[in-house]
């Protein structure tokens, strides 16, 4: 499953990267961080042997290549050369972070409810997080997404 990952993210950042070049980063940052968070949450709720698990976990590869280096990129398009080293460094820092601490979160919902309420644990968060930036406003998200969200992140974690 490991090696999908890879093998998606691989395939994926020349192309990803270069689209960058004609398409406003931040589109494909959005798409790729909502395919990985979907990835994700394909793994916890259908994930069932290795092919199933390899074949979403591969698309999570994908999503990832279209979040990490596309994000460095619209950032560093929308700063002036000063602060786009400082910036680039606590985005860098930051994911890694992000990265860490989602390892843990996740190790630790493991060991009390099980694997797959792991998956929708980390889920919760950083897909609560895009939307919000997706769709700013007072109101928030539009009602349907914080119903999936709603639905998603409540979901019965004994399956």
């Amino acid at each position: 499953m490991a090696s999908a990952y890879a093998f998606g993210y691989m395939l994926a950042v020349p192309v990803l990267t270069t689209l960058t070049d004609r398409i406003d980063a931040r589109r494909i940052l959005m798409a790729g961080s909502a395919l990985s968070g979907l990835a994700t949450a394909m793994f916890g709720l259908i994930a069932d042997d290795l092919w199933s698990a390899t074949l979403i976990w591969g698309l999570a590869g994908i999503g990832f290549a279209g979040a990490y280096m596309p994000g460095l990129k619209a950032l560093a398009d929308r700063l002036p050369a000063g602060d786009a080293s400082r910036s680039i460094t606590l985005y860098t820092g930051s994911f890694s972070i992000g990265v860490g601490l989602s390892f843990l979160v996740s190790q630790l919902v493991a060991d009390g409810s099980g694997w797959r309420a792991a998956f929708y644990v980390t889920i919760c968060l950083p897909e609560g997080s895009r939307a919000r930036h997706e769709y700013p406003g007072s109101a928030g998200t539009p009602p349907s997404l914080d119903a999936s969200l709603a639905t998603l992140c409540v979901a019965d974690v004994s399956l």
